[in-house]
């Protein structure tokens, strides 16, 4: 693991993508009825983003901004989010740690930010699945389809609430070791280390290739250099859409400031 220490909060290449689109598409649509071919293509990172063509989506469309309000003594926050379909939405466990409330933007100029539930809550990965009851953007009706990248390969971080979209290049694809979200202890997921200037704000925003795949999830900005930022991987997110280690639903609780697990 680099040195860079991650704070909480080239040229193109053909190379073969593992995409998983199909099984989560699947995931995606299971865990909203549980509780209610992309293009090919190769440019320069800041380029213009490549749509889907089973949804005529860009990513731009599926981005959001996530805000809460304070739960005891924890402040206000606010992060940025993916749509992954009506009325969900991907965000950091950061974000919403310890929030009494949450709300959902989107790109829509005229939309209203919307009341939100903390649906899944994985404290590992880093990961939260939001329910919005009235879905912040109207255009988004598809999951996207998720990739890996590797190291050297370029992509764009987009709807930054902090930065907006961002490019970044993947300096190392790597195991990585930190504390656990409201936790006592250290965990470890694959995700990456980035060549990106991002600020906090921007945990939660997507990082896209440039076929306009999702491969991860922004999550920290290096405390030691400002051009280094962290994400997580694809392959977490689709493990915790399979419920694979997902700690379950929270509320918050003012007395502790903190979020508990509601038992089933």
């Amino acid at each position: 693991m680099s040195s860079d220490h991650p704070h909480s909060m080239g040229r193109c290449r053909a190379a073969a993508h593992r995409r998983f689109s199909a099984r989560v598409t699947a995931l995606v649509a299971a865990v909203a009825a549980a509780v209610a071919t992309a293009t090919a293509g190769c440019g320069t990172a800041g380029s213009e983003q490549a749509v889907d063509p089973s949804s005529g989506l860009g990513p731009s469309e599926r981005a959001v901004v996530v805000a809460t309000s304070a739960c005891g003594d924890a402040g206000p926050s606010s992060g940025s989010g993916v749509a992954l379909s009506p009325g969900r939405v991907l965000t950091a466990a950061h974000v919403v740690a310890g929030s009494s409330s949450v709300t959902v933007s989107g790109g829509e100029s005229t939309a209203e930010p919307q009341r939100a539930e903390v649906l899944a809550f994985d404290s590992r990965r880093d990961l939260a699945l939001l329910s919005v009851g009235r879905p912040p953007t109207t255009a988004v009706v598809e999951p996207p389809v998720l990739a890996t990248i590797a190291e050297d390969e370029q992509g764009t971080i987009v709807g930054g609430t902090a930065s907006g979209d961002v490019p970044f290049t993947v300096v190392d694809a790597t195991t990585i070791e930190m504390d656990e979200v409201r936790g006592t202890g250290r965990v470890r997921r694959s995700g990456y280390l980035l060549e990106a200037r991002t600020l906090p704000g921007d945990s939660g925003a997507g990082l896209y290739d440039d076929a306009g795949h999702l491969v991860g999830l922004l999550f920290a900005v290096s405390t030691e250099d400002g051009t280094r930022s962290w994400a997580t991987a694809a392959v977490e997110i689709e493990a915790f859409l399979a419920d694979d280690g997902v700690t379950g639903r929270f509320r918050c609780d003012p007395e502790q400031s903190e979020l508990r697990a509601i038992a089933d």
